[in-house]
């Protein structure tokens, strides 16, 4: 028996890239649990611990924690990394470390910093855990959730240093 959706229910369970209408609550993972998940091997939904580079047709940096590689046509793989990759910024170059025609677990990624002069500098280099199969509507989710989560740690950042200034004055005010 299929039950139809709603855009809410869709949005919250995206199931597919085709985002069919049966609930699969047992094999679809919601975006809050994918940002959410450690970056413990075991814990990965359709974990993959290498993917074929001659197979990449892109890759999408989305924060310093999440990288998209796109495979084919519509096969999408997530690595999520432990910590923040200090040099590893939104839609930058990377950087592949790894062996043979193989991006494993434990090889490494880094992105490219750009110097006063103009010139590219190598970042950190960072250890990927493994790799998460997502689909196209995930992918889109997770961009738009970590645009939000960032926006908001920006303007709370901004209404913190308003306070601050606010503070301030009021004390010099005090002052005088």
């Amino acid at each position: 028996f299929f039950k139809q959706k709603t855009a809410y229910d869709i949005a919250s369970c995206l199931v597919g890239s085709e985002m069919c209408i049966r609930d699969r609550s047992d094999t679809a993972r919601s975006v809050e649990e994918i940002i959410n998940q450690t970056s413990k091997r075991s814990e990965y939904y359709k974990e993959k611990s290498c993917i074929d580079t001659k197979r990449i047709r892109s890759t999408k940096v989305l924060d310093n924690r999440h990288v998209v590689f796109k495979l084919g046509r519509e096969k999408y793989f997530l690595v999520q990394l432990a910590n923040r990759c200090p040099g590893l910024r939104r839609n930058q170059t990377v950087k592949l470390n790894m062996r043979l025609n193989r991006l494993c677990e434990y090889d490494t990624i880094q992105g490219f910093d750009t110097n006063s002069y103009g010139s590219m500098m190598e970042g950190a280099r960072c250890m990927i855990p493994g790799f998460t199969e997502v689909t196209e509507a995930q992918v889109e989710q997770l961009e738009l959730t970590l645009r939000d989560d960032l926006d908001k740690a920006r303007a709370a950042a901004k209404e913190k240093r308003r306070l601050e200034k606010e503070a301030r004055r009021a004390k010099r005010q005090a002052k005088s």
